[in-house]
């Protein structure tokens, strides 16, 4: 896709991954989780989806008081999820994208573990 060119793309895609592991990580790994999930969306992008990116939401955790819950974050992401149309899974053991994961089986939305697989059967 030519740079700057508008395109709007048809697919949405789930990126699902490790970030908190319900609340058990260091902020430090946390943040390593996000800077791997961040880096999945310009992936999708350029392969010409819209990425949604739940792990981003750590700096809106930053600035909430009180801070929301595992479970309530849960809900917003599932929220999330409802409007996209595959998952794609990275790496790493992730409490929230077993949940993930299993929601996206008992709503058939699909679920990829590679861009190359996602790419092949979503393009």
């Amino acid at each position: 896709m030519p740079r700057g060119e508008i395109i709007r793309p048809t697919k949405k895609v789930y990126v699902a991954g490790p970030y908190s592991n319900g609340g058990s990580l260091h902020e430090h790994h946390r943040h390593q989780c996000v800077q791997v999930a961040a880096a999945a969306g310009p992936q999708l992008m350029q392969a010409g989806f819209w990425a949604f990116v739940p792990h981003t939401s750590h700096y809106i955790d930053r600035y909430c008081n009180p801070k929301p819950s595992f479970g309530e974050w849960m809900n917003w992401c599932l929220a999330w999820l409802d409007d996209c149309d595959c998952l794609w899974l990275l790496p790493g053991d992730s409490k929230g994208a077993k949940i993930e994961c299993a929601y996206a089986l008992d709503h058939f939305i699909p679920i990829y573990t590679s861009l190359k697989d996602l790419i092949a059967k979503e393009a």
